[in-house]
């Protein structure tokens, strides 16, 4: 997986011109406050991703795109997430912009980190393939955030007829909660043997795309 753009990344210094004080001190940050203690209690190891409720689940699926739309707005290269997502977000409180889909998963401490994509793996035969190569970069992002031992990754695409395909065992969807998706068993050794730099672009490479037509029944 090519990744497009790293860096370190201090929550509390997060600053995005375009963002207004009325959304910055309102809606956002009332929605920091909202999970504040559960997402802690992920970084912190204190409690697992497959332990939250539904709730819980929606709150950080929503605190992690908002988190991810705004470093993606604040990049130095070309925003990849639409307008209209961050717009949906703040509109529509009880689901987030049709496609996108938050994983968590644990990994190793990392005091924090962020990196985003556009590159896919794509399972199918190469007739297929080859048709959306060229949409990915335009049609699809991927932003993983790594904060202590939490992993949390917010996925989009909108090309029909493919589905994203997580990693069995690795991977805890908090929004949606259901739906149709595929599962790989890729060996998950391979992250023992990584620095604790590397497991957030694996993860996220581990996001794949496959066409429903070669899904397991």
């Amino acid at each position: 997986m090519k990744v497009l753009g790293s860096r370190g990344l201090a929550l509390e210094n997060i600053k995005e011109g375009r963002i207004c004080e009325g959304c910055n001190n309102g809606w956002m940050s009332d929605l920091e406050h909202s999970c504040r203690e559960v997402i802690l209690s992920l970084v912190r190891a204190r409690r697992a991703p497959e332990q939250l409720s539904q709730e819980e689940c929606l709150s950080v699926a929503r605190w992690a795109a908002k988190t991810a739309f705004v470093l993606n707005s604040s990049a130095n290269y070309t925003a990849k997430v639409p307008a209209q997502h961050l717009r949906e977000l703040h509109a529509t409180t009880s689901k987030l912009p049709w496609g996108v889909v938050v994983v968590a998963a644990t990994g190793p401490f990392v005091s924090s980190a962020w990196i985003q994509t556009t590159r896919w793996q794509l399972c199918a035969p190469d007739p297929l393939t080859s048709r959306i190569a060229n949409l990915m970069d335009t049609r699809s992002y991927k932003i993983g955030l790594h904060l202590g031992y939490l992993l949390l990754l917010v996925i989009w695409h909108s090309i029909p007829g493919w589905r994203k395909m997580l990693w069995s065992g690795q991977h805890t969807a908090l929004w949606p909660w259901r739906g149709k998706c595929g599962w790989h068993d890729d060996n998950a050794s391979i992250l023992g043997s990584l620095g604790a730099e590397m497991i957030l672009p694996v993860h996220l490479g581990e996001v794949k795309l496959v066409h429903h037509r070669y899904l397991a029944k």
